[in-house]
């Protein structure tokens, strides 16, 4: 009790209180929670003589706090005399401790603007130039206030630097500048500061006063020798949120089409973040209207995106070409239409903007809009004679766009307007059905099944989208397709599975590929497929599954034609036994290494090939890296089997030669991401449509 007694008597300046508890036995140096002891609580009040009898008693005069703030920052900070820091300092407080923002004391006191400590504290030898964690002096400190100009003055006779930059790229005169210390920035330039000198992170400090709006600033600068005619400060683009700073620019001669050495921009670019009457004036003085940046992109643009209604009226008004595309080909309406600015997308379509212009990837403004899901602006561009069905360089109509972002009101709306719901396009060549049916949106599925759609039609790779619901495991988008399905297209989907995409590669392709795969075989590889090419000729020869010379003892059991072969690594051994178990379950014949190898692997593993209806490549990375599977899949390619990837590894995707191997074929996937039951139905019904049940 006597030491938290301690605490707050101290904190109180009861220099009596704290003799008595003292007397007590109460302990000085005692902290409370945030390990202030009681003489920095002390240092709150300008009261010597609490501070000397704690002293004397044996307090820390260089105790720290949780922020490593010691009796003297404290001291310091507030703006006392000079008596307590003296009497601090005399007893061994560190003039040079810093906190944890690594401030010294001087840091503080300059800070609080207290000229007598400041001066006590060079006096005693404390470093003017030293830096904080942002990087600032105490010199920084001291220019934020014409109050502390004789602070400066001090500091400057002291051997403080004016070109030093905090973490900001800010010097003394940029601090001054900012805070519009006319006295501050006089004394500075005259002891050798320059308003000119750009540093990487803040500009020149000229700029810094015209962006903060500090027009007696920017006058006083002027009144030193400040030329604003000369280039590479950007003076009138930084002052362009201030017309009466723009206004003094212009009158001394700054040239008003100087453009940003990094981004190209001019002032009248800048001007969209300011009020108009500042463009108004740019435009006055000969701004040019269609000035571009380093993007190609016109003020218009800027104000475009910026959803600036009086300065897009302004611009076009004084003949800002409403046309203009940038680097990118996009026009004042692009940029509107992706930002949802529909008020300007209106007044640029009364001003004369194209609503079918489009950028250099095939974007129309329509496409932007449909894309971004934005309905309002979509309506407006239709109404203004936007064309539903303008393909993008990929292909990808605004119907495919909606589709993609999963928008059934945008559908609705294009479809009302004469979309073309059958359009094929796209990188894919596919239709908007299969892009919804990718993004899982049933209702949109419903809107474009509402309308005369084929749902036989194939994508690319050959796929419809049943197959696709199918491959997904949408079963309710499904059994939607499935419903509308006609008798024709339920026929046509008898032949366009995703088996089909796997089944039978054309002879040129696989010829190819297979050509590409023998180049990256190692020549361990190419002796392996050699001996099982040897045994296919040997069995063309004599009608039997082997050669004279080289019988293999296959196990009575063991399926010689007509089979399903699963090829596998033994990583995933457990998930392989599981679906030959199903496959037999279901009338399957199936061949599977532990059930029927013997005798020489590589002649058992070319049987099996040989005698398969189907292969099923049980892809993993493991897989990819094992030589025996690398060959019996191989061999089982060239000899056109029927593949049928199965995804055992989650997430994986093959690249090298496995990646070659599978080129766009469809996998069904049993990485244990989707319920082994579900994945192993889709499957049997792929291998029912291939006629593989016994």
């Amino acid at each position: 009790m006597a030491d938290s007694a301690l605490l707050k008597a101290a904190k109180q300046g009861n220099t009596e209180e704290v003799k008595r508890l003292i007397a007590q036995n109460a302990d000085v140096s005692v902290v409370d929670e945030d390990a202030r002891t009681a003489l920095y609580l002390a240092c709150t009040k300008d009261n010597t003589e609490v501070c000397e009898v704690l002293i004397q008693h044996g307090a820390n005069v260089n105790a720290e706090d949780r922020n490593k703030w010691t009796p003297l920052h404290r001291a310091c900070s507030d703006n006392l005399t000079k008596d307590v820091s003296e009497l601090l300092i005399k007893h061994g407080a560190n003039i040079h401790a810093k906190s944890s923002s690594e401030d010294t004391p001087l840091h503080y006191a300059c800070k609080s603007g207290n000229e007598q400590v400041c001066r006590l504290l060079i006096q005693k030898g404390a470093e003017v130039k030293c830096q904080n964690t942002k990087g600032e002096t105490p010199l920084h400190l001291a220019c934020t206030d014409d109050r502390k100009k004789n602070l400066v003055e001090l500091l400057l006779d002291s051997g403080a630097d004016v070109t030093i930059e905090d973490k900001k790229g800010r010097t003394p005169l940029h601090v001054a500048c900012e805070y519009g210390c006319t006295e501050v920035v006089k004394q500075l330039v005259q002891r050798g500061a320059d308003c000119r000198t750009v540093t990487k992170r803040s500009g020149c400090a000229a700029a810094v006063a015209c962006q903060k709006g500090q027009q007696q600033v920017a006058e006083q600068l002027i009144q030193l020798g400040l030329d604003v005619r000369q280039s590479g400060m950007n003076l009138l683009s930084a002052s362009v949120r201030y017309k009466k700073v723009t206004e003094l620019l212009l009158q001394r001669g700054a040239d008003v089409n100087e453009k940003n050495s990094s981004n190209g921009n001019s002032a009248l670019h800048s001007a969209v973040c300011g009020p108009p009457e500042v463009s108004e004036l740019l435009l006055k003085h000969g701004a040019d209207v269609n000035a571009t940046d380093k993007e190609e992109e016109t003020p218009l643009s800027k104000a475009s995106y910026s959803g600036r209604k009086d300065l897009v009226e302004l611009l076009v008004k004084h003949g800002a070409d409403i046309k203009t595309q940038n680097t990118k080909g996009l026009t004042p309406l692009h940029f509107a239409c992706s930002r949802g600015r529909k008020e300007i997308c209106e007044t640029l379509i009364k001003l004369g903007a194209d609503v079918n212009a489009k950028d250099k990837r095939g974007y129309t403004p329509l496409h932007s809009a449909c894309k971004d899901g934005r309905k309002d602006i979509s309506e407006l561009l239709i109404q203004n004679g936007a064309d539903v069905n303008l393909d993008r360089v990929s292909g990808d109509t605004p119907l495919h766009c909606a589709c993609e972002k999963g928008s059934r009101e945008l559908a609705d709306l294009l479809l009302a307007h004469g979309a073309d719901v059958n359009r094929r396009s796209g990188s894919k060549i596919h239709t908007p059905l299969h892009v919804a049916i990718e993004t899982g949106t049933q209702d949109l599925v419903v809107c474009l099944l509402q309308h005369n759609i084929d749902v036989t039609l194939k994508d690319k790779n050959g796929v419809t989208p049943l197959d696709l619901a199918k491959l997904k495991g949408l079963t309710d988008i499904l059994s939607l397709l499935e419903k509308h399905n006609t008798g024709k297209a339920a026929a046509a989907t008898k032949t366009t599975d995703p088996a089909q995409s796997v089944k039978k590669p054309q002879r040129k392709d696989t010829r190819q590929r297979a050509e590409i795969v023998r180049e990256n075989k190692t020549p361990q590889m190419k002796a392996v497929e050699d001996k099982m090419l040897q045994r296919q000729q040997a069995k063309k020869k004599d009608g039997k599954g082997v050669s004279r010379q080289e019988e293999v003892k296959v196990s009575e059991a063991a399926p010689t034609e007509g089979h399903v072969m699963i090829s596998y690594q033994w990583t995933y051994q457990k998930t392989v036994l599981k679906i030959r178990d199903e496959l037999k379950k279901r009338n399957f014949r199936v061949w599977l290494d532990v059930d029927h190898m013997t005798g020489n692997i590589m002649d058992a593993m070319a049987a099996a090939v040989d005698g398969a209806t189907a292969v099923l490549m049980c892809v993993s990375s493991s897989y990819k890296d094992s030589k025996n599977c690398r060959a019996e899949i191989e061999y089982a390619y060239t000899q056109q089997k029927p593949i049928v990837p199965l995804l055992m590894e989650a997430d994986y995707r093959p690249t090298g030669w496995l990646g070659i191997m599978l080129g766009n074929k469809l996998y069904f996937d049993f990485s244990g991401k989707y319920p082994f039951k579900a994945k192993m139905e889709e499957l049997v019904r792929e291998l029912e449509r291939q006629g593989l049940r016994t």
